[in-house]
């Protein structure tokens, strides 16, 4: 995961990053990485699948959270400068700026919370069930690489669908 901070971000970031795994919920996942400044507090942005939270964690061992989940998000918005991308957030009517970020990443963090999005926002299909188990299991591992259902759940799926061929 640090790699995705890019040079300063893997030097200043490290605490942030081995801390961050206590800060998830069970079903969450990170999508992207990024690092920045909110509130004068240099640390990582972090987008989930359930939310975009701020983490900060200081040499005295005290730590900043600030989160916004997905649904709350109004907009997001970046802006360029030649010190670094901005990406400010629009929930409830305030607006919550986060400076300093390596380029791409401001950028690349909308991309992914428009298509985290899109996804919980598309319609779920009820197709009628088919019989046919290969179909089946080429369905399930469509879900598992979208991140729909775990590798756990696809293996166990998998072993009921192969004992019926």
């Amino acid at each position: 995961m640090v790699q995705r901070l890019g040079k300063m971000g893997r030097v200043f970031g490290r605490k942030e990053v081995r801390h961050l795994h206590h800060l998830l919920r069970g079903t969450e996942r990170v999508v992207i990485l990024g690092q920045g400044q909110y509130e004068n507090k240099q640390g990582l942005i972090v987008l989930t699948n359930e939310r975009l939270f701020f983490f900060e964690k200081s040499l005295l061992g005290q730590e900043t959270v600030e989160e916004f989940s997905l649904k709350s998000i109004t907009s997001l918005e970046t802006g360029k400068k030649m010190t670094g991308e901005r990406l400010v957030v629009h929930v409830s009517g305030n607006r919550n700026e986060i400076k300093g970020m390596i380029h791409v990443q401001a950028d690349e963090i909308v991309r992914q919370f428009r298509k985290l999005r899109a996804e919980q926002e598309a319609p779920v299909a009820t197709a009628a069930p088919t019989d046919d188990p290969i179909a089946q299991l080429e369905k399930l591992a469509a879900l598992r690489d979208r991140g729909i259902i775990s590798a756990e759940e696809f293996d166990q799926k998998k072993a009921e669908l192969m004992e019926r061929i």
